[in-house]
């Protein structure tokens, strides 16, 4: 249990260091989604996301280019 709590507590704090970027400077960095800038800004409006991790971006992107 206690190994559970530490791991909980490292995911925690990794969460916490990981930058947060305006999504103007997500769609400037649209290469790193593998699309074009456009798609990325209406993901993210979609979303309704104006600052996220590039993570996030990532996943809302993903999820966006694979809707239905």
């Amino acid at each position: 249990m206690a190994e559970k709590e530490t791991t909980a507590a490292a995911k925690t704090a990794r969460r916490k260091k990981e930058a947060v970027y305006t999504a103007e400077e997500l769609v400037a960095g649209h290469k790193a989604f593998g699309t074009s800038p456009e798609i990325v800004a209406v993901a993210l409006r979609v979303a309704g996301l104006d600052r996220a991790t590039k993570a996030q971006a990532a996943k809302v992107v993903e999820e966006f280019r694979h809707r239905k």
